[in-house]
């Protein structure tokens, strides 16, 4: 073992420059690294006080999305209100809630591949658009359990489904079956600003 030592010291010795030269480097790599870390971490946990200080309050929105694996919205919603509660305190808002159930399919319908939809609850959809016949859901199902929508003119049309129309369908998330009844159709009056 000691004659590996005397080598080593040996080459070290006859190769100081260049031993001094990578241990700078090394050095000077690890310190810069370092520092872009420690900015890139003050960076990220600033930057959303930053923007929110800068921006004036009538041009803030904040969007929460929940996504749920099994059970109802409503336990959700109210844990989002609580949570939205006390992130803003006493600051003024204005809220909306927009619920999306997942992907049904509608077995109902003819051909090979059967076509897919989603029922949603969106505040902005009645002023935004005409309702043609019937009206809007006002409740989440009806007495014999059906969930009521308001269909578009397009899909009405295309399907043939008048006011009253029954459309069985199985969602992707549960695989259970269940059936929607048309109370309306609407027509969309164009984009939604």
């Amino acid at each position: 073992m000691g004659w590996s030592l005397r080598v080593l010291r040996h080459r070290a010795t006859a190769q100081r420059t260049l031993l001094t030269t990578v241990v700078a480097v090394a050095l000077i790599g690890a310190s810069l690294l370092g520092t872009f870390a420690l900015l890139l971490f003050t960076s990220e946990t600033r930057a959303l006080d930053t923007a929110l200080t800068r921006a004036p309050a009538t041009a803030t929105d904040i969007d929460a999305e929940l996504r749920l694996e099994s059970g109802g919205p409503v336990g959700a919603t109210a844990a989002g209100q609580a949570y939205l509660d006390e992130l803003l305190g006493e600051v003024p808002s204005t809220r909306t809630e927009w619920l999306t159930s997942p992907m049904y399919q509608l077995t109902g319908e003819d051909g090979r591949i059967k076509p897919l939809a989603y029922l949603a609850d969106y505040p902005d959809v009645p002023s935004n658009s005409t309702l043609l016949a019937g009206a809007w859901p006002t409740t989440a199902s009806d007495d014999s359990g059906r969930v009521q929508v308001s269909v578009p003119k397009v899909a009405a049309d295309a399907y043939g489904w008048t006011l009253g129309s029954e459309l069985p369908v199985k969602s992707y998330s549960t695989y259970l079956d269940s059936t929607v009844v048309v109370v309306g159709i609407h027509e969309l009056d164009g984009t939604s600003g």
